[in-house]
């Protein structure tokens, strides 16, 4: 996922770059039952964890958490209704709560109070903030067209297959240690978009996130449901589960939602 960084809206949407979706209230979803001719799991450990992401995509729907040494974010993808919903808390200083809807077509739902505690940290006023629907009391709908620069949030965007495309790609080793359990290192650096390691633009290259150590566990049906990279000591787990069977959490509607307004959108723009 494109994600701004550098500004407050970069810092309270770099929570999305770790995905997650959510559903139309009312929707349905039928459980995947187990298939009986499930596709064998590959003998080969590069193989079978490069397979293992597959299952990952916008087309189906599934639960997820993400959590690193300052964030933690969870969520449910939902294809069916091409929808999702996720909730980000920073536990460091200042913290922050970030809570997303969006669904196609075209519609964001942002509840967070990051402008606000920002403010209060770094200083800066807060009363423009309740107008603007950005107080992290109501949510705020808004069109991503209409501020393109704040965040590039399509619904294409926001399965996780590309938070674990190093072991697609990346895979620099690997090998199996028990069944489902598997161990290795992988490049992070060159396959994983900066928002994930949360590396600084116009850095020296880390040759250290080129050779990440990995483990990894996949599910009866080679399905990746937990991924932990250490970067450094500081482990970002990732976990995957509920394949074909997340229930779709409710739209924001009501009382509850403020719709943006012109200003809205030139504040976001502006802080992008």
């Amino acid at each position: 996922m494109k994600i701004s960084r550098g500004s407050l809206a970069g810092v309270a949407v770099i929570a999305i770059a770790l995905g997650g979706c959510g559903a139309e209230p009312g929707a349905d979803p039928a459980a995947a039952p187990a298939s009986a001719t499930a596709p064998a799991v590959p003998a080969d450990p590069k193989a079978a964890l490069a397979a293992s992401v597959n299952a990952i995509n916008i087309d189906t729907h599934y639960a997820f958490t993400a959590d690193s040494a300052g964030m933690k974010t969870s969520g449910v993808v939902h294809g069916p209704s091409r929808s999702m919903a996720l909730t980000s808390t920073m536990t460091e200083e200042p913290g922050f709560k970030l809570e997303l809807y969006y669904t196609e077509p075209h519609a964001t739902y942002l509840r967070t109070d990051v402008f606000a505690v920002l403010a209060a940290a770094f200083g800066g006023g807060t009363d423009k903030l309740t107008p603007l629907g950005l107080d992290g009391k109501k949510w705020l709908m808004f069109d991503p067209a209409k501020a393109p620069e704040f965040t590039g949030i399509s619904f294409a965007d926001t399965d996780l297959a590309d938070v674990a495309e190093p072991l697609g790609k990346g895979l620099v080793s690997a090998e199996q240690t028990g069944p489902g359990q598997y161990k290795g290192v992988a490049n992070l650096y060159d396959h994983t978009p900066g928002e994930y390691v949360l590396t600084q633009e116009g850095s020296t290259p880390d040759d250290k996130l080129k050779a990440v150590p990995f483990t990894a566990t996949l599910d009866d049906q080679g399905r990746l449901t937990s991924l932990v990279y250490d970067l450094a000591g500081t482990p970002l787990t990732i976990t995957i589960s509920e394949y074909g069977a997340a229930a779709a959490p409710a739209k924001p509607a009501g009382t509850d939602v403020v719709e943006a307004t012109d200003e809205t959108y030139a504040q976001l723009n502006s802080e992008s």
